[in-house]
């Protein structure tokens, strides 16, 4: 079945896949030696970003299927989320096993608690996965497949409650959320059983849902880059969330609302958007799960090549020498990871597009969305042109989330699949 160019186009905002590069470059700083205090201590934020884009734009997905069918599949979103993840975070973790040569007990363990995205829940009691080199941080694909869980009976709440039921209930569940972590912090749990667990941190996972309502388009947009420096300030000022009480109650919601602020500017504020839309930051946005798997491995690998080449490097010391590793680890992951997104990943996102409704990425099937860490869809405001143009500034001026209800009308009648 062809589509008019708006349907397809109007789902995706290219800035947020500059947006999902900041998340992983504030990742992969935080996993480079302590030579820059700041990133090495509070580059955990780029996760909760990934987190805020992806429970935003499954939400929105959601709403573009419902509008479109009156109804979401619920097996089919699990299926994409399958066919997304799973392929390079399984072969990855082979991989990893195979070429470190660890098959003990321990890392049969962990190899399915990633495969059975339980990862995080392992990581309770064992702490992070040392056991398979360079997969410590895969705790969060665990993480973020537990929300999944959620996300669809959540939105058929929305929609039944309405926006205001909806958001005094999620209100309601974030104080519970939040006593049940301080009341587990105060016990002395040790970290990082804390931020691995989706219900003690769900700070960012709950204000990108909030941000997908469309309740905070009310507010003016020259508002949140205030709200992003104040924030942002305030949080790299602040313990980190598992050095006591009080920072545990502060530092989360902080990160969160910081990262929120920074998604409602690039996508609200023309000079910011123009700068996260830049060709080069989308592409390496596009790859952004592939640089998240990679990372560590490429720092590791890179910086083993560099000294074979250089001798002993002294990166907590040295600039030149920090520069160096940091850049031929960015160098490798990229390459590793677009050779991956087009290698391995590409196949699976061609038949992932069999269980979609809506295609949330403009022209063809080799460009395909990826939100958050592993998501599905880019939505934004519907692209112009000029036989649309005054119908679609009337539905923005409205509401900025009525595009998927103003463009998806002009095309199938509910109920009409989308797949090709």
């Amino acid at each position: 079945m062809n589509h008019s160019a708006l349907d397809v186009r109007s789902l995706y905002e290219p800035e947020l896949d500059g947006l999902r590069l900041v998340a992983f470059m504030c990742v992969f700083l935080h996993h480079l030696p302590p030579r820059m205090p700041i990133p090495v201590t509070y580059g955990w934020i780029g996760v909760e970003l990934f987190f805020v884009l992806s429970s935003y734009l499954f939400f929105r997905l959601l709403d573009c299927e419902f509008a479109r069918t009156k109804t979401i599949r619920i097996r089919d979103f699990f299926v994409r989320r399958a066919l997304r993840i799973y392929p390079l975070m399984v072969c990855f973790t082979l991989g990893m096993a195979f070429y470190f040569a660890t098959w003990n007990s321990q890392a049969q363990l962990r190899l399915l608690s990633i495969a059975t995205f339980t990862d995080n829940i392992v990581t309770w009691f064992y702490g992070y996965n040392e056991a398979i080199p360079e997969t410590v941080h895969l705790w969060t694909l665990a993480f973020e497949f537990q929300v999944y869980l959620f996300i669809p009976g959540a939105f058929l709440a929305w929609k039944r409650l309405g926006t205001h039921s909806f958001l005094v209930t999620v209100g309601v569940l974030y104080v519970v959320m939040l006593s049940a972590r301080l009341i587990v912090t105060s016990t002395g749990v040790p970290h990082p059983v804390v931020w691995v667990t989706p219900f003690l941190q769900p700070e960012a996972v709950l204000l990108g849902i909030v941000l997908a309502t469309g309740v905070l388009d009310r507010v003016p947009a020259w508002i949140w880059p205030a709200v992003f420096i104040t924030a942002g300030w305030q949080f790299i000022h602040t313990p980190v969330p598992w050095a006591g009480v009080l920072p545990a109650a502060l530092s989360y919601p902080l990160a969160g609302i910081t990262c929120l602020a920074l998604v409602q500017a690039a996508r609200r504020l023309a000079p910011v958007q123009a700068v996260f839309r830049f060709p080069a930051l989308a592409f390496l946005g596009t790859i952004s799960y592939g640089l998240y798997v990679f990372h560590l491995f490429g720092i590791h690998q890179a910086g083993t090549w560099l000294i074979a080449l250089m001798g002993p490097l002294n990166v907590q010391k040295s600039i030149p020498d920090y520069v160096a590793y940091g850049a031929a680890g960015l160098l490798l992951t990229i390459l590793m990871a677009a050779a991956s997104y087009y290698i391995l990943e590409m196949p699976f996102l061609r038949l992932k597009r069999r269980f979609e409704v809506v295609h949330g990425r403009e022209g063809s099937p080799e460009v395909v969305a990826q939100t958050g860490l592993v998501s599905d869809a880019k939505i934004g405001p519907p692209t112009t042109t000029s036989a649309n143009l005054k119908t679609l500034e009337e539905d923005s001026s409205s509401n900025p989330h009525d595009f998927c209800r103003s463009s998806i009308s002009e095309q199938d009648p509910p109920g009409t699949s989308l797949r090709t």
